[in-house]
């Protein structure tokens, strides 16, 4: 019909008495017969209960996310819940006078099936959950910092993460407080070494006086002013200029405000935009940005040689209504290169101004012939692709239509 704890008594009051001195933990007691020993067994059990409602372990337990347990540890926690839960309902039943010491002793007795290799079971999965509840907020921030934490390239740190996630790995399935204070120990010499290697790499390029002067030197030069006079005109493809202002954007986070350091201590990066694994690009950006700026001029160059023949004529006119010798000289100058094809090694002021002004007047109309480049060698795809895309980068834009012939 159904099963029920039994009514009557069945153990006697030396086993009663063992199991009392087993759970409190005393050895000065002989029999709860005695009015002084059933005294100090009343006054254990009480200091028992406080402990354990004070700890709170269970409820502490299902306060956890659930994306932090395993099944391990849940099967741990219901052997807790089922002998020592079942305990502290038998101590607080009795406190509550519904059911004598004799009774009381008995559902402890009963909860670890009056064994005491099982109380020693249980008691070890006890502490496993204590240790695995205790180490939880530990386990949880040292895993969100290495799960977004950056390769080093330095040994000991990289040996020091392996063990950590190894250590995480033991503390969640084989929790004990040895292992809680060894990961801890590991995370404090981790997080030090990280910290340290992090914030030299970090200040050896954001704060970096050298790659400031050489930014600075590069602005400053005629090859970046001529790149950037021409760069407003219209007719030439505006990628290059586009990608010079991304490197400079880079460039004005060179000077980070950051207490670098004190970020650190809760997240492993800096509130810039520095990381380890972009130093070597972030120490190459002055010559990237040289390299653009070049390859941006003779882009130029190539859409000037396109558009030459309207150029050439543009500049005659413009020749027999200047009064200006060093205008006009300047002009022969630019009519001469642009007939003979050279490669323009730089542009002086005056021809960028008459640059400007002629490009600037050009027919909207006009219409200039183009044709495919031609290429002997052999290309798979990819680079017949790149071909393409360069040359038509350097067609030029607005004003003038383009007719392949």
């Amino acid at each position: 019909v159904g099963i029920a704890k039994p009514a009557d008594i069945i153990y006697g009051s030396q086993r009663l008495t063992f199991w009392a001195k087993v759970l409190c933990e005393i050895d000065d007691v002989e029999t709860i017969d005695v009015a002084e020993d059933r005294n100090r067994v009343k006054e254990s059990l009480k200091h028992w209960l406080e402990n354990w409602n004070a700890a709170g372990i269970l409820e502490r337990f299902n306060e956890l996310s659930d994306e932090i347990l395993n099944t391990k540890i849940w099967y741990i926690s219901v052997r807790v819940e089922k002998t020592f839960g079942v305990v502290a309902n038998a101590v607080q039943t009795f406190f509550d006078e519904s059911i004598s010491l004799e009774v009381c002793l008995q559902r402890i007795a009963d909860a670890f099936s009056d064994s005491e290799t099982d109380y020693q079971i249980r008691q070890n999965n006890l502490v496993a959950l204590v240790s695995f509840i205790k180490s939880a907020s530990n386990r949880e921030q040292i895993w969100g910092y290495l799960a977004i934490c950056e390769k080093t390239a330095v040994e000991e740190v990289e040996e020091l993460r392996a063990k950590l996630f190894g250590l995480l790995d033991e503390t969640s399935t084989s929790p004990t407080s040895e292992k809680n204070r060894e990961m801890e120990t590991l995370w404090r010499e981790f997080h030090k070494l990280y910290s340290e290697h992090f914030s030299l790499k970090h200040d050896l390029i954001m704060r970096s006086h050298q790659l400031q002067e050489k930014f600075d030197e590069i602005l400053k030069s005629d090859q970046w002013w001529e790149f950037q006079n021409l760069s407003n005109l219209p007719i030439f493809h505006q990628g290059f200029w586009t990608d010079t202002q991304k490197i400079l954007k880079q460039f004005h986070e060179l000077d980070c405000s950051f207490d670098v350091r004190e970020m650190l201590k809760t997240n492993p990066f800096c509130g810039c935009s520095f990381n380890l694994t972009q130093m070597h690009n972030w120490e190459n950006l002055p010559k990237t940005l040289i390299k653009v700026v070049e390859s941006g001029r003779q882009s130029y160059r190539r859409t000037l040689n396109i558009i030459s023949e309207p150029l050439i004529r543009s500049l005659q006119n413009y020749i027999q209504e200047e009064t200006d010798d060093n205008f006009i000289e300047s002009a022969k100058d630019l009519i001469e290169k642009l007939q003979t094809k050279t490669n323009i090694q730089s542009f002086n002021t005056t021809q960028l101004y008459i640059l400007h002004k002629i490009i600037n007047t050009l027919n909207t109309t006009l219409t200039i012939n183009v044709k495919y480049p031609t290429n002997n060698g052999l290309n798979n795809a990819e680079e017949l692709r790149e071909n393409l895309n360069q040359w038509i980068d350097e067609l030029p834009s607005e004003p003038a239509f383009l007719k392949i012939v």
